[in-house]
């Protein structure tokens, strides 16, 4: 099972980041344990200085924005096919992670 964090404490911007990963999962028919992380040193544990973040199985995805459904739905899909460290584009950003 996929284990997805949210990361960031006290971020305004988390609720909609954990609803893209809802709506992600849910299109994608794919069962995950989502947590929201909120401690500030937990976060900075996995390398975030910006919130919020996103962590698949325990890899950063993103930080510092709020990634687009279909960004999500790449990285989850990387993850199911064991290849978490896969290439996609953040549009929010534009960084590859």
């Amino acid at each position: 099972m996929l284990e997805i964090q949210i990361l960031g404490e006290g971020c305004p911007r988390c609720p909609q980041l954990e609803a893209n990963v809802r709506e992600a999962l849910c299109e994608l028919n794919v069962e995950a344990k989502v947590e929201r992380v909120s401690s500030w040193w937990a976060t900075f544990s996995y390398g975030v200085l910006a919130v919020p973040g996103l962590a698949i199985n325990k890899h950063v995805r993103a930080q510092g924005c709020v990634p687009s459904k279909d960004a999500i739905m790449a990285w989850i899909d990387a993850a199911l096919r064991g290849e978490p460290e896969a290439e996609v584009v953040c549009e929010t950003c534009s960084i590859r992670r």
